[in-house]
């Protein structure tokens, strides 16, 4: 098993399933954002997923459920230190042409969510401001 990245493991259990996929999409998005970038989320189980604190989706892109062996997670969650709103906008559409599936721009968090779970409708794209989550597919 590969050295656990920081910030990728389970803050509730330590549990660390990370796709090759996610590590590959990590290290481009790291070469792009260098220090500034930081892991906030990766693999969750599903107990801290479905928490109070998180109220994750069942099928999260966080859950070890979606790598090659169905055993891995394909999610990570990102900050950016002293991120203005281009810089986080830049760092969406870099997740997108490293192949990102799936990603979800917080600006009031200065953070991004960006997984690799295979949707049926091609590239989930969303955002959430002031708590209001707004969808846009088909990118």
């Amino acid at each position: 098993m590969p050295t656990p990245l920081e910030g990728f493991a389970c803050p509730c259990c330590g549990l660390y399933r990370v796709s090759n996929r996610l590590i590959t999409l990590d290290e481009l998005l790291h070469i792009a954002f260098g220090d500034r970038l930081r892991r906030s989320s990766g693999t969750r189980c599903r107990a801290y997923n479905t928490s109070e604190e998180i109220k994750g989706s069942r099928t999260s892109g966080h859950l070890p459920i979606w790598g090659p062996e169905n055993n891995e997670s394909v999610a990570g969650d990102y900050e950016l230190i002293d991120a203005t709103e281009t810089d986080l906008r830049r760092l969406m559409w870099t997740a997108i042409q490293e192949g990102a599936l799936g990603v979800g721009y917080m600006p009031d968090d200065n953070a991004l969510h960006v997984d690799l779970k295979p949707r049926g409708y091609g590239v989930a794209l969303w955002i959430v401001r002031d708590g209001k989550i707004t969808y846009f597919f088909n990118i």
